[in-house]
């Protein structure tokens, strides 16, 4: 589940392994230390070699903000958001200044994760109407997308049980 700042609100464990498996699970429970897609995908690494078409991604990433802006120009985190990404990221700021409109509810991302390979995953995005959007991905069932998927959310580090 996302703010509409695309603040990592809550995620499931498939998710988490996808995402971000290195930060805390937890994360997303505290506004200190939150987790934000957008600034993932522009300033982790990790992150944006997930996606094998980083650049759709993050025009992507970029038009949904100007779409989110103007419906919440005085969100001061919001703005903070934009100025961060505008400072630190020079990808970010030559997409800011083309001035791209989208709300991207639907599509398709083709993720390449270090443990699985390349997959594809459809998505869409709920609007919960609190200002909340829940965002599901899902595979094309009985796919070789589906069976990365599925190998994904194998516990390769199970607990032992004496």
């Amino acid at each position: 589940m996302l703010n509409y700042r695309c603040d990592i609100l809550g995620w499931n464990s498939l998710y988490h392994r996808l995402f971000a498996p290195y930060l805390d699970f937890d994360a997303p429970k505290n506004a200190t230390v939150r987790p934000n897609v957008i600034r993932l995908n522009f300033l982790d690494d990790n992150v944006r070699g997930l996606y094998v078409d980083w650049p759709l991604e993050a025009r992507s990433n970029v038009s949904y903000l100007r779409f989110i802006a103007g419906n919440h120009r005085h969100d001061p985190q919001l703005a903070e958001l934009i100025g961060e990404l505008s400072i630190r990221s020079e990808e970010f700021s030559k997409l800011w200044i083309s001035h791209r409109v989208a709300n991207c509810t639907v599509g398709t991302k083709t993720f390449d994760h270090p443990s699985v390979g390349e997959f594809e995953l459809m998505y869409q995005s709920a609007d919960l109407g609190d200002g909340n959007i829940l965002k599901f991905y899902h595979a094309e069932p009985d796919s070789p997308h589906d069976a990365a998927l599925r190998l994904l959310a194998v516990d390769l580090d199970p607990v032992r049980r004496f």
